[in-house]
């Protein structure tokens, strides 16, 4: 994924700011580690080192639902993924209106291939990066919602705090999908994280 990227902005003049999303901050922070030379700050929202819980890591999702999300999509992925939808805005207060608004685009550029879809379930379930995330040296902006319960806010925290150079925003009210439920709150603490040389 991480020489994905290098390809796609390899006409991008470094160091790049770079904003990842849930799984997408876990391949800014590999980027991160990969190519230090190319990003000069990443923001990272509703992202944590780890998605999967276990015994020494409580701020993620049980391996049992992340595998029942790997046997429905196979069975119905389309029912699936719009399950999936409604998990990213449980809990935020203006989850009804993001949802609609989400559903209309997900299907915009058509149907995703079954392929990407497992493999994006593979690197959700392998994507450990907590032993590496303090060689990070970038500026960072954790972002997380409080009501998260992919991304739980305690995973943010802790990514903030082991990051060497990061700050941490948490948006009062919104779930995994801060920048759509929330986006005046959400633009007024990314805003000046970018603007800020």
């Amino acid at each position: 994924v991480v020489a994905a990227l290098e390809r796609a902005f390899v006409e991008e003049a470094p160091p790049l700011a770079v904003m990842g999303w849930s799984l997408g901050g876990v391949i800014a922070l590999a980027w991160a580690l990969a190519h230090p030379d190319r990003l000069r700050k990443l923001a990272l929202v509703g992202t944590s080192p780890r998605f999967v819980a276990d015994e020494s890591w409580p701020y993620a999702m049980a391996p049992e639902t992340l595998a029942r999300f790997g046997d429905e999509l196979r069975v119905a992925w389309q029912l699936t993924l719009q399950r999936f939808l409604s998990l990213q805005l449980q809990g935020s207060e203006h989850g009804r209106a993001t949802r609609a608004a989400l559903k209309d685009r997900i299907f915009a550029r058509g149907e995703p291939s079954p392929k990407a879809l497992f493999a994006a379930l593979a690197l959700i379930r392998d994507a450990d990066l907590r032993g590496e995330v303090g060689a990070i040296t970038q500026p960072a902006l954790v972002v997380s919602g409080a009501r998260d319960t992919l991304a739980l806010p305690g995973a943010g925290r802790w990514l903030a705090d082991h990051l060497p150079n990061a700050r941490y925003m948490l948006v009062s009210g919104a779930a995994h999908l801060p920048f759509l439920s929330h986006a005046d709150a959400f633009g007024a603490g990314l805003d000046p994280f970018l603007d800020d040389c």
